[in-house]
């Protein structure tokens, strides 16, 4: 089967359309990837969901890095990958990645992240009052992408000067260009190196002194150790950053959607899971390496072979979800966008409770809130990895006061019986009603 170019300069625009027409061609189809490395797609939900728990899609780090630089080699390219490609629990199998994912894994457990709930809802709040109201801002720069980072950065305890350089680093690492990948992946070291060297010194609460400790201890390599750091860091933000983006872009797209979350801030964390089913903020699994040959649909894929998973072609399975191309605020979301299986995604409770307390200030706050630009303006990070949009300029009009929200709930109460006597045929103000 000859690849197909995949990821061309139309695709970041037309990235579901493209995984439509892959899964409608079948479960398993060859692409070749921007940076000419041949790769398998899986693209439809039942499929992707057995892929994702697949021991025979090998994870370990050294067998990827052996068959993407193969590749490279093949192609005259410098074979050196960055270190998102190193020993990471990301790119490990069992039992090693368990051992490791047990060192960290207590302190994202839902009820531990339950704890930061006040820190986020103070720095949103703090955002928000520093937005302008009459002219259009930018909520990627402005809000989507800082409040992760703000987070994870005192999570590890990184300093408040050490983070702004590190954006443009993380985005240059979610590309395939190499030419942006490998430097931004050294210079990202090498301010880790320092950072680890100032840990051991002086030691604080932080994640990072905690897993410098265990490097010393003898529990993790030094290796292991930066490339954990490298793993929590980045993933610790970006998929954050194009959640919140994604899905400020789709709300808004239907004002009416926008001011009934805002009214009814319980359906939140049901509209935050659909978001991530509708427009998923990471497009392809992360990189998997066949073991052994494997069959999945008509197809099947030899050993030796790189393979992703399409979670934004999973998302929209109309075998698994009816209506998969409408955004609905009530529907029950079952979805494989943080993942399945061993590698299921660590930051996924922090991620939630990030877009939920995001969500439910900027509805509150703004209920005129509306895109500054058409949708066909927006543009996508080109990464095959992470879906996310560069920029989302939005309009966010006067903000509201509780007073205002009382006073507007009180008129709509008054005005309910009157409606009801005209025929409407509306039972109650807080009844369901249709997103769009």
């Amino acid at each position: 089967m000859a690849p197909e170019l995949f990821c061309g300069p139309d695709y970041w625009e037309q990235a579901h359309e493209s995984a439509t027409a892959l899964r409608e061609r079948g479960s398993a189809q060859r692409v070749t990837l921007p940076s000419g490395v041949s790769a398998w797609v899986i693209s439809d939900y039942a499929d992707a969901r057995a892929a994702l728990a697949d021991k025979r899609l090998s994870k370990d780090g050294a067998g990827l890095r052996r068959v993407l630089g193969e590749q490279l080699v093949k192609l005259g390219k410098d074979p050196e990958q960055s270190r998102m490609f190193g020993d990471s629990m990301l790119m490990m199998d069992d039992p090693r990645h368990a051992e490791l994912r047990s060192l960290v894994s207590p302190l994202f457990t839902p009820g531990r992240i339950q704890l930061l709930r006040p820190r986020i809802e103070r720095l949103v709040a703090e955002m928000l009052e520093e937005l302008p109201r009459r002219e259009p801002v930018d909520v990627i720069e402005h809000v989507a992408f800082p409040l992760p980072l703000i987070v994870i950065c005192e999570l590890l305890g990184i300093p408040l000067d050490e983070r702004d350089p590190m954006r443009e680093w993380t985005a240059a690492l979610m590309e395939d260009d190499p030419d942006r990948v490998l430097p931004a992946s050294h210079a990202m070291q090498d301010r880790f190196d320092k950072l680890i060297v100032a840990k051991r010194e002086a030691p604080d609460d932080g994640l990072l002194s905690a897993l410098v400790q265990l490097c010393d201890s003898g529990d993790i390599s030094g290796d292991e150790l930066m490339d954990m750091v490298f793993l929590l860091f980045v993933a610790g933000h970006e998929a954050s950053t194009n959640l919140v983006g994604n899905g400020m872009r789709h709300l808004l797209a239907d004002p009416a959607r926008w001011r009934l979350l805002g009214q009814r801030p319980a359906l939140i964390p049901r509209a935050v899971e659909e978001m991530l089913r509708y427009d998923c903020p990471i497009r392809m699994a992360p990189y998997r390496r066949t073991t052994e040959p494997v069959r999945y649909g008509d197809v099947v894929i030899p050993a030796g072979e790189i393979v992703l998973v399409s979670l934004l072609s999973a998302g929209r399975d109309p075998a698994q979800y009816p209506q998969p191309d409408e955004l609905d605020v009530y529907r029950d979301a079952k979805h494989l966008s943080f993942g399945q299986g061993i590698h299921y995604c660590l930051g996924a409770p922090l991620a939630r409770l990030e877009a939920e307390i995001v969500f439910t200030a900027l509805t509150r706050a703004f209920p005129r809130a509306r895109l500054a630009i058409d949708e066909s303006q927006l543009r996508h990070k080109p990464s095959v990895i992470m879906h996310g949009l560069v920029r989302l300029p939005v309009l966010l009009g006067g903000r509201t006061s509780p007073w205002d929200a009382l006073t507007g709930g009180l008129r709509r109460l008054i005005r309910w019986p009157a409606r009801r006597r005209a025929g409407t045929g509306r039972q109650s103000p807080f009844a369901r009603s249709s997103p769009t």
